[in-house]
């Protein structure tokens, strides 16, 4: 056997355990990420529509799924995986636009739900509240966020969080602050806990495949070995 390459598989076996017990494979919750900015209504052809995510600095969105519902019935209505890992842009906190289809989003009563695998994190909805009737958020509540856009509010001007996770109220449209922290916005300061973003925070699926691929490596090697 190689002994480099047995080296080699045994850090990345011994890289993988340190990681999933470092951070215990934890779930995302509203704390760590929520929904942040909301575009949905543009004068003439609904281009440039957006949902922002913000959350901790160092936090990977790759598990995230942004999930549509119509409130019009309670149905799903679209689906969007999200990818990225937040910065820091302020304080220990980052922010992540993300952009949909022309149109993609319902000019009226719509929810949106994000979701991690089967486990809604936050659902929320604007030009009213509804409860969900299939799909992961299925039998609960929208938070309707109390305002909205119509196709005379100006281009760039969205609807904005003033608070943290699910604490704080909406406001807007004002001008957008897309990818940083919104106008009045009060965050607690984590800056502290998040000196950089030189080290994002690993996921589970990131945090498995590191340790299945280090297992994999030295069972292959032992079924070489003479």
């Amino acid at each position: 056997m190689n002994n480099a390459v047995t080296r080699t598989a045994k850090l990345c076996l011994l890289f993988a355990l340190a990681t999933s017990t470092s951070f215990s494979l934890k779930a995302l919750t509203i704390n760590d990420v929520w929904i942040n900015e909301i575009n949905y209504d543009e004068p003439g052809t609904d281009t440039g529509e957006f949902v922002e995510i913000a959350g901790i600095a160092g936090t990977d969105l790759s598990s995230l799924t942004l999930v549509e519902y119509n409130g019009n019935g309670g149905g799903t209505n679209g689906s969007l995986s999200l990818t990225g890992i937040l910065s820091n842009t302020h304080a220990g906190y980052g922010f992540l636009s993300f952009l949909f289809p022309t149109n993609g989003l319902q000019n009226d009563d719509e929810g949106l739900a994000l979701v991690e695998g089967s486990t809604v994190i936050q659902f929320l909805s604007y030009e009213g509240s509804f409860q969900a009737t299939n799909g992961p958020a299925n039998g609960q509540t929208s938070a309707d966020i109390g305002v909205s856009e119509t196709n005379s509010t100006p281009a760039g001007f969205t609807l904005q969080f003033l608070g943290h996770a699910d604490n704080g109220s909406w406001t807007g449209p004002i001008a957008s602050t897309s990818g940083s922290i919104n106008t009045g916005q009060v965050l607690p300061d984590l800056s502290a806990n998040n000196p950089s973003d030189s080290t994002p925070v690993p996921n589970s699926g990131a945090t498995l495949g590191l340790l299945g691929l280090g297992l994999a490596a030295i069972a292959t090697l032992k079924r070489r070995k003479p």
